[in-house]
């Protein structure tokens, strides 16, 4: 029997005004299937979370050259 799902995340490519992502946000609604989609807003935890994996990032790319 196949694994069954109950839902999908999408990530976007880079933050962006709520007012610029409302037709997207329509659109997903309009799929057959979806019951409803909303936008995560941004907040601190975002900025710490990419803050992070930025400086691992550096940090691996640092040791490459050391």
């Amino acid at each position: 029997m196949p694994d069954r799902v109950n839902y999908l995340t999408v990530g976007l490519e880079k933050n962006m005004r709520e007012e610029d992502v409302e037709a997207l946000v329509q659109a997903i609604r309009c799929m057959r299937g979806v019951l409803d989609c909303k936008p995560n807003i941004v907040d601190s935890t975002c900025w710490v979370a990419e803050t992070r994996a930025k400086q691992e990032l550096m940090e691996k790319i640092f040791n490459v050259f050391k």
